[in-house]
């Protein structure tokens, strides 16, 4: 996969078409939720020809218009669910790109439908992950600068890896677009970028969808710091 253009090409969509999931989609699918539930020890579940969940409602950011597929973000409820969710179900958005499918991430607000998938009692849902056709592929949205959310290096001074790395946390998407999010080269290991959360309600998502970007274009580890 070319990362950098799948993120590039991938943008929120919440109308989408009467079109099915083929089965070979879904076996796709399934393959890279495994490796992602096994990655971040996390139990992403994907529902499909749901039309209950969802199907159209008018929420804050927007309407949302058929849709019959998602996936169900969660896992055990310790301090860096949300971190995990947003680092590693990235990963299946951007495999939902490169198959041809759009997609947007929803928090909040949400019922779950009798008998389609489970929580235990030590697991959280963290959010929602909007799949299908859309009617349309969305609109890109104005970014930030890089100067806007780096600390302590400037762009002409950063090495490559980490000019790439912002680059692409730059396409991540983020709650209401407003890309909360602040990265930082290690003082420690001049190898590793931090990325801080600001404590806001979807922030650290947020910054584990950023990061999920900036580590698959960079090739370089990112961490949390708050």
């Amino acid at each position: 996969m070319q990362y950098l253009e799948v993120m590039k090409q991938r943008h929120s969509v919440r109308k989408f078409t009467d079109k099915s999931l083929s089965e070979s989609i879904v076996n796709e699918l399934s393959t890279q939720i495994s490796l992602v539930n096994q990655m971040g020890d996390l139990s992403i579940e994907l529902i499909t020809n749901e039309p209950k969940a969802f199907g159209s409602m008018i929420r804050t950011f927007g309407r949302i218009k058929n849709c019959r597929n998602y996936l169900v973000v969660k896992g055990k409820n310790d301090d860096f669910l949300d971190w995990k969710a947003g680092l590693y179900g990235e990963r299946i958005v951007l495999k939902a790109q490169e198959l041809g499918l759009n997609s947007c991430w929803v928090a909040g607000g949400f019922k779950q439908v009798e008998g389609t998938f489970t929580v235990r009692t030590d697991e959280r849902v963290v959010c929602y992950i909007l799949l299908g056709y859309g009617e349309n592929n969305g609109i890109s949205h104005k970014t930030k600068s890089f100067d806007e959310v780096v600390r302590q290096v400037k762009y002409e001074s950063a090495p490559l890896w980490f000019k790439r790395g912002i680059e692409a946390a730059l396409l991540a998407p983020t709650a209401m677009n407003k890309q909360d999010f602040v990265f930082a080269i290690d003082a420690d290991n001049e190898e590793i970028a931090l990325v801080i959360s600001n404590g806001s309600k979807y922030s650290t998502l947020d910054c584990g969808i950023a990061a999920s970007h900036f580590e698959l274009a960079s090739e370089n580890s990112v961490k949390l710091s708050k």
